[in-house]
């Protein structure tokens, strides 16, 4: 395949003068820059190598028709109507400088205008001297190295050309699948003077001598199958070989291919060449033919790394966004190109068994199949096209296709299978335009690709007669056939991406706006509501304050009045001169003024405590009595509730432990945080009393504990000091469904307008930030308790 291109510059063969001798010169010149193609009796140029004698003399164009060749200046013109091929290309070699003649009838000229005469000289060709002639090989079957000896003599085997064995040789002559094959040559002197190749073209093993000396080995010849190391002939470098003058050369080939019959049976026209070509080929054509080889390698590894990396990002893409099939089908898509792609080179290139490759190269039809019957639901659900769904089983079709092309002897399936597979993706996107869908586009570039890289070669075959593959490798019209497709998938995808980028930015600046403005809203709100809660709890304590107060001044206004009345009997009595009468009355006037004072005295202290209690409100911790803070918000707070509900009756229970130490902390944030448990477990029993019957008691407990942590907790170090406060109420409890929201902002059991939801919410806060920690426990209807714990004394 890689070597095509130089078919056309077959070398001059000239017959064997004898039967059992073949005659070559080594100093020929031809065309190696013009390429012709001989059809219906016409003979037309096909291409014209770029910067040659022949595109530099400006009177040659693609498609001109060659009708005559003559020798020298004034030689008889050949006229090549009904001339072979090989006989018009034998016209033009001959001695490296001499000149010949064409007769060229421009394109777009018809017959009788006259033909245009262009002489041209012979350049020296890059050659390859084949060796495989009919009737000079001979063959014996077996093995014996005395058979690469020159003076042996081989007349008595059979004939046989090397090249020619299109089945395997009878048992009689193969029976042990290796064999020698020997032939005499002569050349001319010019042969001597230049470096040659040997080129052998087998898929045996095979080692060749000339003059009885080994000139190079093909693989591993044996005679025992499991040794013998097939020969892959695109894999190896050749070695210069040097012959010396010679009037005649004796080549031997020590031949063995021991499956060829095996697989001739089950590969049948499929078991490719059976024995050998063998040539020499000239240094020039050695270069070209290396670093075609190496060109090859290098552009399908290049052209195999940007699929790779473009099957890898499709993969990547859908890991992360899974519910767009799109990337894992065209994932998928490229990974069987890939395969097909890698498997179909790597074959070509690597020395495999035949049969091996065989049937890998029968699947990966199979596989390309598939791969073109996969294309359809690929566009399905790039354009959501559910009506087609069913698609989507298309592709498990494709063994079953394949194995009745079989059955049918059809060798190439793509002229049957390409145009309906097509056929049915231009139906499914004039569906897709019709529905205005965007990207089609895309996908449409992507099958205009697909169809050029068909038409392109049937164009240049039949309108200008060149074989494009002669100078392109077949691979790479497969891979860029194959692939060109799911590339523009790729470009969908992105556009898609780039657009569905723009959509979220603008989405997420308006939804950022949004935010940004309910944010504000809800600064405000809980702003408004942390006042409200605020206020509620300013509101208790003035209530509780209220009816601390209320007593003492009652006491202080009824004695007043008291007082006054004593005062005007006193008068009277004084009147009447009753002085014993009048030392009574002053004597109970007195005592009065004493518990006016006492309780005078009392309203004083409690203003004075709440002045102090409003002097602790400068939010720094201060060591604080626990006890005192506890009794006096339980007070608070129960008076605040009787100003709210004057029928409510409860027992309050104090248990505070006599050895509590000071515990450093801001007194009124604390207070707020007992007013709120106390006021809850208030309400809470005072629910339950309406609901119940009449010998339920409300229980209320504030209860203080010195902790100490035990041995081995790990919350703390042995020994550490903790203090507990618990507020306890035996009302209705609170239900296991809710407990764990209990905490969260405006969560409230309460009816609507009677709490804001932050009381708890807030009290939590205050506690966590003084290092402790407030929990809950409940049983339903049997009650709750709040305790509040400060381990970091």
């Amino acid at each position: 395949m890689l070597l095509s291109i130089f078919l056309l510059l077959a070398t001059a063969e000239l017959q064997a003068s004898t039967d059992s001798l073949f005659v070559f010169s080594g100093n020929q010149g031809g065309i190696k820059d013009l390429f012709f193609r001989v059809e219906n009796d016409s003979t037309r140029i096909s291409f014209i190598t770029p910067n040659s004698s022949f595109d530099k003399s400006g009177q040659l164009n693609e498609g001109d028709l060659i009708v005559g060749i003559g020798e020298g200046e004034s030689g008889e013109m050949i006229d090549l109507i009904g001339k072979s091929e090989q006989e018009i290309s034998n016209l033009f070699w001959g001695e490296v400088g001499t000149k010949f003649r064409l007769s060229i009838l421009p394109i777009g000229k018809k017959p009788p205008e006259q033909p245009l005469i262009i002489e041209f000289e012979r350049e020296k060709v890059q050659r390859r001297i084949y060796l495989d002639y009919d009737n000079v090989w001979h063959f014996s079957p077996g093995d014996d190295i005395k058979w690469a000896d020159l003076n042996f003599d081989h007349t008595q085997w059979i004939k046989i050309n090397p090249s020619d064995i299109t089945e395997p040789l009878p048992d009689s002559l193969w029976n042990q699948g290796h064999g020698w094959f020997r032939a005499y040559f002569k050349a001319d002197s010019t042969f001597y003077f230049n470096p040659w190749y040997l080129q052998l073209y087998s898929w045996g093993a095979a080692e060749v001598y000339i003059d009885g000396k080994l000139i190079n080995r093909f693989g591993t010849f044996s005679t025992d199958p499991n040794k013998e190391v097939r020969y892959n002939p695109l894999l190896k470098e050749y070695t210069p070989i040097w012959l010396s003058p010679k009037d005649t050369h004796l080549i031997a080939v020590r031949f063995s291919y021991h499956p060829a019959k095996r697989y001739y049976e089950i590969m049948d026209d499929e078991s490719f060449l059976l024995g050998f070509r063998l040539s020499f080929i000239s240094q020039e054509l050695d270069d070209i033919r290396n670093n075609q080889i190496s060109e090859s390698k290098l552009k399908f590894y290049l052209l195999f790394g940007i699929y790779f990396v473009v099957f890898i990002l499709h993969g990547y893409l859908y890991y992360l966004f899974r519910e767009q099939k799109e990337n894992l089908l065209v994932a998928v898509l490229l990974l069987l190109l890939l395969i097909n792609d890698y498997v179909q080179f790597y074959f070509e290139f690597t020395q495999f068994d035949r049969l091996i490759t065989f049937f890998v190269f029968k699947i990966i039809v199979v596989v390309r199949i598939a791969v073109f019957f996969l294309l359809p639901y690929t566009l399905v659900i790039f354009f959501k096209l559910e009506k087609f769904e069913k698609l989507k089983f298309l592709p498990f079709f494709a063994p079953l296709i394949f194995l009745l092309f079989q059955v049918l002897n059809i060798d190439n399936v793509w002229p049957i299978v390409s145009p309906a597979i097509l056929i049915l993706n231009l139906i499914l996107l004039l569906i897709a335009r019709k529905r205005k869908i965007k990207g089609v586009g895309f996908i449409t570039f992507g099958f205009i690709g697909m169809v050029l890289f068909l038409i392109i070669p049937l164009v240049f075959e039949s309108i200008i007669d060149i074989n494009i593959y002669d100078f392109t490798p077949p691979i790479f019209w497969d891979i860029s056939f194959l692939t060109i497709l799911p590339l523009s998938m790729t470009f969908l995808i992105a556009y898609k991406m780039g657009k569905m980028y723009t959509s979220l930015e603008d989405m997420v600046e308006s939804r950022t706006e949004a935010l940004e403005i309910s944010l504000n809203e809800l600064k405000s709100t809980q702003a408004q509501l942390i006042q409200s809660e605020k206020m509620a709890s300013l509101g208790e304590l003035t209530a509780g304050i209220a009816h601390e107060i209320q007593n003492p001044l009652n006491f202080v206004n009824n004695f007043s009045e008291v007082n006054r009345e004593l005062i005007s009997e006193l008068k009277e009595e004084i009147e009447k001169g009753d002085l014993e009468e009048v030392k009574l009355i002053a004597t109970d006037i007195e005592a009065n003024e004493e518990k006016i004072n006492l309780h005078g005295k009392r309203a004083d202290a409690i203003v004075k405590g709440m002045l102090e209690h409003s002097k602790r409100g400068s939010g720094q911790k201060e060591l604080t009595n626990l006890n005192a803070l506890a009794e006096e918000f339980l007070r608070l707070s129960y008076q605040s509730f009787l100003a709210k509900e004057p029928e409510f009756k409860c027992e309050l229970k104090t248990d505070l432990a006599s050895d509590l130490p000071q515990v450093s902390v801001i007194p009124q944030d604390i207070g707020k945080v007992l007013l709120n448990l106390i006021n809850n477990a208030f309400y809470a029993v005072n629910e339950k009393a309406n609901s119940t019957p009449k010998d339920y008691k409300p229980e209320v407990t504030v209860k203080t504990t010195k902790t100490k942590s035990p041995l081995g907790d790990s919350r703390l170090p042995d020994g550490q000091v903790g203090v507990e406060i618990s507020v306890q109420d035996n009302g209705s409890g609170i239900p296991d469904s809710i407990k764990e929201k209990i905490f969260q902002p405006f969560f409230t059991t309460k009816p609507t307008g009677s709490g804001t939801g932050l009381g708890l919410s807030l009290s939590y806060d205050i506690i966590k930030a003084h290092g402790g920690e407030l929990k809950v426990e409940s049983e339903e209807r049997k009650g709750t308790i709040f305790i509040i714990q400060f381990t970091n004394l």
